[in-house]
């Protein structure tokens, strides 16, 4: 398991986007915020939570160009 949900969420399947070895799932569920959750891939241990939240500095996740789950530069 990547990540444990609050009892009662799961991911929305539609909500997953993927950009160069990064991926965003949305959750669903009771007394939900804005933010999504950031997962990122990586050759011999494959996919691994990152973070969370509604907002990332790609400069901050080692990313140099515009990814479409970062909101600042």
């Amino acid at each position: 398991m990547l990540v444990d949900l609050p009892k009662d969420w799961r991911f929305v399947p539609s909500s997953v986007e993927c950009w160069k070895g990064w991926a965003t799932a949305a959750p669903e569920g009771p007394d939900l915020g804005d933010g999504v959750y950031l997962f990122q891939y990586k050759a011999g241990t494959g996919w691994r939570y990152h973070s969370q939240g509604s907002g990332y500095h790609c400069e901050d996740l080692g990313i140099k160009e515009a990814a479409p789950f970062c909101q600042y530069p």
